[in-house]
């Protein structure tokens, strides 16, 4: 008998030895032994399950309950694990969860005797359960939302069900890609279950897969999944869709199913981003398609009740809809029928003493939509009026709508400075240019602030000509119907019409072209859309917000400053402010501004010398623009940056754009090589691509050290950021930066908060590195005295403001551990809960063991440090021992290297440059340069 072998014997001996004990009632001997056995074996989910049957048997249920659970989750065909659960929910006279976990006992017991128990236990609690306890159903969740989101609503209320005894798949769309070669779909072979089913107890989470031939999607087997589940299942099926669109796949499913839309509270958001105006077509289609429809929202379920019976409304805790779910699958309760909720929601708000204040006196207008048109009105106008937000106006839109009330709405909304101006403009170019159709017109607009979607094209098909063309190619764009949409253009645009004037139509197109990646065709409709605005609404009526604010702050480097200020200046775009917060020891940087003399330059200077990331977190804090770049006082923007992001971020109407910048060396950098360098990535003047990033894919990547950590959106040089964000930032941790890395850990948080994010192709900023910066004069800063200066003077101001880095990070001098730094940080603040993101810690070690040079003075220093991050980790420690100091002679490099690079072309298609051949010596040089090269 081999060890292996003499292992399992002995470890199945102390088994049986611990379950005698508990046989006979000896609990403390049996936790005796289990203390002593988890010395040798770790996760054993036999050894677990028996601590959980020790905690029950003496009665501590709650702890049982979870152990058990956590027992199911790692072993969930072991019939004993759901046996003791089962009996454990007995025991609290939850019959109904008893009943389905014995049913699910008899699929894994193998014992017939075993099986006979059982079925006697079944047959028993049967008789006291009703008909529709006993009736089993199968859940599928079709969600956006990856798995490893645990705080989404999705993944919470699978968990809630699965805890509730219910088999559930959840179908994860984010979706798995395969590029073909072939693009005929037939020749697909439809992928099996295997390799793409992760089971977590009763959850199978499935990720299908979109098969792509030259990035166009060709096939995808999502709606071929749900059927097979469907056709699989001996029960009836309960098929939860929590995005609109869905209603594409459900039309499609045959069999013994229901439909549950669990729609999202913000699904109608007017700051959506392309992909999601479908769901403005799709929400009516998926209202009346649901057997029941499920929202948390008050206003929500107000908007969505006219007219319908199958709308409810819920707790927004996953164990608080599970109970309601169940409620209205299996009884339909009278007392959450709409009658009854709208009756108890106007006595709510009878009784409340605030209810005159806005926005619950427009949500008690809501209540008399169906009962009293006229009621509505007047308590919605008069809602409106006290507070124009976008919900107030909604309603009053509707109520409008409903009582023939559009002209004044309409006047009412030209005088509202929170409405978009191309919405307002456009309502004056029609009242100008076109009175012939002009109520139906204004209907249709108003229609468009109430969001009923699915009532506009009913007006728009009393409309005629030409009109009515316009009408119907506006309508496609809302809902993002690509195709449509540029078949009607194309008709208007053919004929000469006063339509070309529209600042709606310029709008569209606009977002048109960007979808077809014709980015220049695309501004050229937004400049004219701009100038339409301009003419049509006088700058006093227009929304008064900036729209970029450009931050730098900055300490002792107005040489640099200079240059980078000029290409933020000498952009085709003028809606933004410049906030220069001057954080130095000198007047320097204040004399070149004032010698600068432009009005959009805003200096601040705070009362006292600051850490770099109190002086981020300063310059934040001063801005009024709708969006925020930060950059450097070395780096720049490129010359088309501003015109071209104000046409990208208003038409995909992101909160977050992400690019990956180009890379400069000043000729004062002091890290080898890189003197004069400029990458630029090649790129055609008048095509973009852009994606969208999965932000939990795109965090678990950089922390796992798999990609760059500059594929994060950070609040420097790689994007654009709307202040909501960085309120929300702020409101969450009390400041947007609480780190010393302050650039990768806000790319962290904007991330994670906005879990999806656009990122386009076209490059808009410059990274510089000059004789000033502090990541290269900590990173990469020889021994001179102007890097040593910066570098003691960075440590200082950050040990002044009380940052320090964790005891698992280790203080060296290695990208990877600022990254990590910034990671924990970031997790600690915004996601700590979530188990699913965490680092690698073990590459990120191994990664700044290889960034070592041995022949610096601080190598064994170094070594030491990164082993004593991992004194929480015995293991990880003797991983450290035995792979990196018994070899350390091999660790790292011998010396520094120099960046070494060979002018043109290199094998990633990077067009490398000495800019010093150009005659280039500074950022702003660097940005002409480009321009030049690229034709943008």
């Amino acid at each position: 008998m081999d060890a292996q072998d003499q292992l399992h014997e002995y470890k199945e001996k102390i088994k049986n030895e611990i379950k005698g004990l508990i046989n006979i009632g000896s609990f403390d001997q049996a936790n005796l032994i289990i203390e002593e056995l988890e010395k040798i074996i770790k996760a054993d989910s036999d050894v677990a399950n028996m601590k959980a049957i020790i905690r029950l048997l003496t009665g501590q249920f709650e702890e049982a309950e979870k152990m058990l659970w956590d027992c199911f989750a790692s072993n969930n065909q072991n019939p004993d694990i759901l046996y003791n659960l089962a009996y454990l929910y007995q025991q609290l006279d939850e019959q109904d969860l008893s009943y389905r976990l014995y049913r699910h006992v008899l699929q894994y017991a193998e014992d017939q005797d075993f099986k006979m128990e059982v079925e006697s236990i079944i047959q028993d609690i049967s008789l006291r359960l009703q008909e529709e306890q006993k009736n089993i159903k199968d859940f599928i969740i079709l969600s956006n939302c990856n798995w490893e989101s645990v705080s989404e609503r999705s993944t919470q209320l699978a968990r809630a069900l699965a805890h509730s005894g219910y088999r559930v798949s959840y179908i994860n769309r984010s979706r798995n890609k395969v590029a073909v070669n072939n693009p005929n779909p037939q020749l697909i072979e439809q992928e099996s279950y295997e390799g793409a089913v992760m089971e977590w107890g009763f959850v199978k989470v499935m990720t299908p897969t979109v098969w792509t031939y030259l990035d166009n999607e060709i096939a995808v087997n999502d709606k071929e999944w749900v059927q097979k589940l469907v056709n699989d299942s001996t029960n009836e099926v309960v098929i939860i869709c929590n995005t609109a669109s869905d209603i594409n796949i459900v039309n499609e499913i045959k069999g013994n199913v229901k439909i549950v839309y669990e729609c999202a509270d913000d699904s109608l958001s007017t700051f959506s981003e392309w992909k999601d105006r479908p769901n403005r077509k799709f929400e009516s289609l998926m209202i009346k398609k649901a057997d029941a429809v499920l929202t948390s929202s008050i206003a929500q379920y107000l908007s969505k009740t006219p007219n319908q019976e199958n709308v409810y409304l819920a707790n927004d805790y996953s164990s608080d809809r599970v109970r309601l779910l169940m409620e209205i699958l299996y009884r339909e309760p009278q007392q959450y029928s709409k009658k009854n909720m709208i009756t108890r929601l106007q006595a709510d708000f009878e009784k409340n003493p605030d209810r005159e204040e806005s926005p619950l006196l427009s949500q008690y207008a809501a209540t008399f939509a169906e009962t009293n048109v006229e009621r509505f009105l007047s308590l919605s106008e008069k809602a409106y009026l006290g507070l124009r937000s976008e919900y107030t106006l909604q309603n009053y839109a509707y109520a409008s709508y409903l009582n023939g009330e559009v002209a004044k709405c309409i006047e009412n909304v030209l005088n509202d400075s929170n409405v978009e101006d191309v919405f307002k403009s456009e309502i004056v170019f029609l009242k100008k240019n076109h009175q012939k159709q002009i109520n139906q017109l204004l209907t249709i607009k108003l229609l468009y602030l109430a969001r009923r979607y699915d009532l506009i094209t009913n007006e728009i098909d009393k409309l005629e000509g030409l009109v009515r063309d316009v009408e119907y190619a506006n309508y496609y764009c809302e809902i993002a119907d690509l195709a449509q949409a540029e078949r009607y253009y194309k008709q208007v645009l053919s004929s000469e019409t006063f339509f070309r004037g529209s600042p709606l139509l310029n709008r569209n197109l606009a977002g048109l072209f960007v979808q077809k990646g014709e980015i220049a065709e695309a501004q050229k409709y937004w400049k004219h859309k701009n100038a339409l605005i301009e003419n049509y609404i006088p700058r006093k009526d227009r929304v008064s917000r900036v729209r970029f604010s450009i931050v730098i702050p900055t300490r002792n480097s107005h040489n640099t400053l200079e240059y980078t200020l000029r290409t933020c200046l000498d952009q085709q775009f003028d809606d933004c402010e410049i906030i220069v917060s001057d954080n130095s020891s000198n007047e320097l940087t204040k004399e070149m501004i004032d010698r600068l003399a432009d009005s959009r330059i805003k200096y601040i200077r705070p009362s006292r010398e600051l850490a770099m990331t109190e002086n981020f977190n300063f310059a934040i804090s001063q801005v009024s623009g709708e969006y925020v770049i930060v950059l450097g006082s070395d780096d720049g923007l490129l010359l088309h940056a501003l015109s071209m992001l104000d046409c990208l971020l208003g038409t995909l109407q992101t909160k977050v754009l992400h690019w990956n910048y180009l890379n400069y060396g000043w000729p004062d950098v002091t890290m080898d090589g890189f003197q004069n360098y400029l990458g630029i990535v090649p790129f055609h003047s008048g095509r973009i691509a852009f994606r969208e990033m999965d932000s939990m894919q795109v965090i678990q990547g950089v922390i796992g050290y798999a990609l760059p950590h500059t594929v994060l959106p950070m609040l420097y040089c790689n994007a654009v950021i709307h202040a909501d964000i960085l309120t929300e930032m702020a409101e969450i941790t009390g400041s947007v930066f609480n780190c010393s890395i302050p650039d990768v850990y806000s790319g962290f948080a904007a991330a994670y908060l906005q879990k999806k994010y656009i990122s386009v192709n076209i490059p808009m900023s410059i990274g510089g590195a000059s004789g000033n910066s502090n990541g290269i004069a900590y990173h990469h800063g020889k021994s001179d005295r102007k890097s040593n200066e910066i570098k003691n003077d960075f440590l200082r101001l950050n040990n002044q403001a009380g940052f320090k880095r964790e005891n698992v990070i280790p203080n060296v001098k290695a990208v990877e551990s600022a990254i990590a730094d910034a990671f924990v940080n970031a997790k600690n603040l915004f996601f700590s809960d979530d188990e699913f993101l965490e680092m690698d810690r073990k590459k990120m070690i191994q990664k700044c063991a290889d960034g070592l040079i041995r022949s610096h003075s601080t190598f064994e220093d170094d070594l030491n440090k990164l082993h004593d991050s991992l004194n929480d980790s015995p293991e990880l420690q003797q991983w450290f021992d035995t792979t990196i100091m018994k070899r350390k002679e091999t660790i790292g490099s011998a010396k520094q290297g120099a960046f070494e690079y060979r002018r043109g072309f290199n094998e990633g298609n990077l067009l490398c440059l000495n800019a010093m051949d150009f005659g280039v010596t500074d950022v702003y040089g660097a940005a002409q340069l480009v321009g030049k090269i690229t034709g943008v």
